[in-house]
């Protein structure tokens, strides 16, 4: 197309400067546009004998042919491909424009293009460049060296690169890697470059935060085992959940001060991370005014020396030229700016961007935000600054007016300042992590903390726990504890309440004694005073006999003697009743067939007038644990009680029964007499209560703790005159 454009040639007939300026107008119009706007251009135009035609600089043509002899050709011929270490690359075009009758040159158009200083930070960048790119941008972790001849060219970061390779590690062009201590660092040759890249970490902080993260892991699992055994328990109504919820004072303790560290690093991180987000967005916006305050005064000035005094089409020849926007790109990238400039005419359209490509590519309008517009245009506004979004990119942007010396608005320029939230989103990601690793093993060792520590706490509430299993109402040990504080108070109040009770149980004690005694005292008076009355009788009547000479003194002496006798046995026996029950006889214990003990007991009943006496036994034979005397005085008292309980002039029938029942032998022993109140059954087993004007009342009382010794049970069912029958357990210890 250069070569046939009619305008360039005619220029080359007759070069001047006014022409000039339109021949560049026409290049940055109609040949440097769209993908080539990456690239800055210098257009060097030079006559048929190579000189210069109102070129910018003094490159000759001759220092062009040289550079293009050193570079390699492109796909075009006219094109040629050059790699600058430090650049990238260039391309230098060479173009000759002919005569169109004679084939001969009549001038020569040299281009160069190099591509334009990018900033990967800002807005037009993180939307273009592909996320894989981005990310790797992101790296900061590395850095990186070029080495020409194995001297130092290049390098990023600050990391301390030697200046000269002191061997050729790469002979072979194969890539190599080396590892020391927390430095990485790999080596890749081609040709004469050499590349190192540096990665620098600690494998000490690698292994914090693995440690964190499994940490972590281990207890989101841990919570979610607790949950689902909660879940299963409250759907199966078992009895763990309820266990699961009674918390014990030490696991009370344990938790709380696992909460309160939980508590402090949810209100410490959140605390920190609103007021970094805060003073950074405040500290950003102060950033971003001030580079555009920079950027407008700058474009203010070239405007001014443009000769741009008003808001006419001046205007729009000057913001639209590539000389304007190499201007403003340079700004954007001066002094490692991470800003782009975008400048808009009176209108609100887009005049001049430093990237084009986000515009090319539809991914922004062409016109400006109406918001901003409205706020710079309508509402008198010196300076807008807001935050904007483009899908899921967020970023700050600030809008302010261009104006001429006279105050009239010329235009708008626009700066997106997008790392302001892209480095906020990322410090405050580290500041996140690093909390978490802090935290981690904050929690762990609170974790630790608190178990020693609410052993300690508790610990006395063990003893005293302890204390309280010991308790009886005789002696008991007393707790000792240093320190006046709530623990303290306890163990006062605790050795007080032994004092009490040791004091309550020796009065209790006491008044037992005494109670016992009386009413033994009253039992044993009542026993005796009932025979000491016929006994009295008859000596009184022996005397009146003796004083009247009673001709049969002797034999009624004789009477009256043996019934004091039997008067005295009767005595002897109360008194014998007594002692035994105050005293048990030593068991001896033995294997006794209880079949054959019942029968013994049944001998002296069977054959007993008007009682009959019926039997029923299994045919095997059943053994029992207890002492033989016990026993039988057990049998025979009941059987007794159920002969006395039959009228004298009722029949009587007593049914005695031995049954098996699982491991348990069961007698029963029923009689058809007049039965027992309610009043009277509920005291039927109480000592020296009897119902006889002849009994101890000592007899069921005597029965009851023999069975219960030998780990049985007696009890009884009656109906008032219908009889009452009788029921003695006894555990078995084996069968025949």
């Amino acid at each position: 197309n250069i070569e046939g454009d009619k305008v360039i040639k005619a220029f080359f007939y007759k070069p001047s400067a006014n022409g000039r300026k339109l021949i560049n107008q026409r290049f940055d119009g109609l040949y440097l546009t769209g993908p080539l706007n990456k690239y800055k251009t210098k257009v060097y135009l030079f006559d048929a004998n190579t000189k210069g035609l109102f070129n910018k600089d003094t490159t000759d043509y001759k220092s062009l042919i040289n550079e293009k002899q050193e570079s390699d050709l492109a796909i075009s011929g006219n094109l040629s491909y050059k790699e600058n270490i430090q650049e990238g690359h260039s391309y230098l075009a060479h173009v000759p424009v002919y005569n169109d009758t004679i084939n001969i040159p009549i001038g020569y158009v040299v281009i160069g293009l190099e591509p334009k200083k990018q900033v990967a930070d800002n807005v037009s960048n993180e939307l273009l460049l592909p996320s894989t790119n981005a990310a790797a941008h992101e790296a900061s972790e590395y850095a990186y060296a070029i080495y020409m001849a194995d001297k130092l060219v290049t390098q990023t970061n600050d990391y301390p690169f030697a200046n000269h390779l002191s061997f050729d590690t790469l002979r072979d062009q194969k890539p190599f890697f080396y590892s020391n201590n927390n430095i990485s660092e790999l080596y890749y040759k081609k040709e004469q470059r050499t590349i190192v890249v540096v990665n620098t970490r600690s494998e000490i902080l690698e292994m914090l935060i693995l440690f964190s993260y499994l940490f972590g892991v281990q207890v989101l699992l841990a919570a979610f085992i607790i949950i689902y055994q909660l879940y299963i328990s409250y759907f199966t109504g078992s009895l763990t959940a309820v266990k699961f919820f009674r918390f014990t004072l030490r696991r009370r303790v344990h938790l709380s001060m696992l909460a309160i560290v939980l508590i402090s690093f949810f209100i410490i991180g959140g605390v920190t991370v609103w007021y970094f987000t805060d003073e950074y967005r405040t500290n950003n916006a102060k950033k971003l005014q001030s580079s555009m305050t920079v950027a407008r005064r700058s474009v203010q000035d070239y405007l001014k020396h443009a000769g741009v005094s008003d808001g006419d089409h001046v205007f729009d020849t000057v913001s639209k030229s590539t000389a304007f926007k190499d201007f403003i790109t340079t700004i954007a990238f001066a002094n490692g700016q991470k800003i782009d400039i975008n400048i808009f005419d009176v209108d609100g359209d887009l005049s001049a961007a430093s990237q084009d490509d986000i515009y090319n590519k539809s991914l922004i309008s062409r016109r400006m935000r109406p918001d901003a517009f409205y706020d710079l245009n309508s509402s008198g506004k010196s300076v807008v600054i807001q935050n904007e979004k483009i899908g899921e990119l967020s970023y700050l942007s600030g809008y302010e007016p261009l104006r001429n010396d006279k105050g009239v608005t010329l235009g708008y320029i626009n700066v997106p300042f997008f790392s302001s939230e892209k480095d906020l989103n990322f410090q405050i990601s580290s500041i996140v992590i690093t909390l978490i690793n802090i935290y981690a093993f904050i929690f762990l060792l609170s974790s630790i903390l608190a178990i020693f520590i609410t052993r300690w706490i508790t610990r006395t509430f063990d003893v005293i726990i302890e204390q309280f299993g010991r308790i009886n109402l005789q002696r008991n040990e007393r707790i000792t504890w240093p320190y006046d504080d709530e623990i303290g108070m306890l163990v006062r109040e605790y050795n007080k309440m032994v004092n009490k009770v040791e004091e309550n149980a020796a009065m209790l004690a006491q008044s037992e004694r005494e109670s016992a005694w009386r009413e033994m005292a009253r039992q044993v008076a009542h026993e005796i005073k009932n025979p000491l009355t016929p006994m009295k009788l008859n000596i009184q009547y022996l005397q009146q006999a003796m004083k009247n000479d009673n001709p049969n003194i002797k034999e009624l002496t004789n009477r009256v003697s043996e019934s004091i006798i039997e008067q005295i046995d009767n005595l002897s026996y109360i008194a014998s009743e007594f002692s035994n029950f105050a005293k048990m006889p030593e068991a001896r214990e033995e294997e006794l067939e209880l079949k054959e003990m019942l029968n013994k007991a049944l001998e002296l009943y069977i054959n007993d007038g008007p009682i009959v006496v019926t039997v029923q036994q299994p045919g095997e034979k059943v053994f029992v644990l207890s002492d033989r005397s016990q026993l039988l005085r057990v049998f025979t008292n009941l059987l007794e009680n159920a002969k006395q309980a039959i009228p004298a002039e009722q029949t009587g029938n007593i049914d005695v029964s031995l049954v098996v029942e699982n491991n348990d032998a069961v007698i029963s022993i029923a009689d058809n007499g007049s039965g027992i109140s309610e009043e009277i059954a509920k005291r039927i087993f109480q000592p020296y209560f009897t119902t006889k004007s002849s009994g101890t009342g000592l007899g069921l009382a005597m029965t009851k703790k023999i069975i219960e010794f030998w780990k049985g049970t007696i009890s009884f069912e009656s109906e008032e005159g219908k009889g009452t029958t009788f029921y003695i357990r006894l555990p078995i210890s084996r069968r025949a």
